[in-house]
């Protein structure tokens, strides 16, 4: 069975052949009421936004940096964090930070930035 937004309320006459998919079109089109967080309360629009914010409190699924112990919730976030911070060429340097290495960016904002978030 076609699901209509127009049973819904809405009034764009989307049609969809899934209810989820109905819902999480009028969170996200026509600002509806979001779903939550059962963890830490945070909203989402979507439920797919909703599970994937979900496996951040799964333990056991966190990738963890090898060169500064931090923790992330994919491969895709742990890799995007090195490119960031860690990669060679990045030759912007944090001289306040502590660790060894010290945090590095590729451009100087990313240095800038990260000063005034953390010192």
């Amino acid at each position: 069975a076609v699901v209509s937004t127009q049973s819904t309320g809405s009034d764009c006459g989307e049609m969809f052949l899934r209810m989820i998919d109905c819902d999480d079109h009028i969170r996200k089109s026509h600002h509806k009421s979001s779903v939550m967080c059962t963890d830490c309360g945070k909203m989402y629009k979507t439920y797919h936004s909703l599970y994937q914010h979900k496996k951040r409190h799964q333990a056991d699924s966190r990738f963890q940096c090898t060169t500064c112990i931090k923790d992330f919730p994919s491969k895709e976030a742990l890799a995007q964090h090195f490119r960031r911070v860690h990669a060679p060429g990045n030759k912007h340097e944090c001289p306040l930070c502590v660790c060894v290495p010290p945090k590095s960016y590729k451009r100087p904002h990313g240095l800038r930035e990260h000063i005034q978030k953390h010192h």
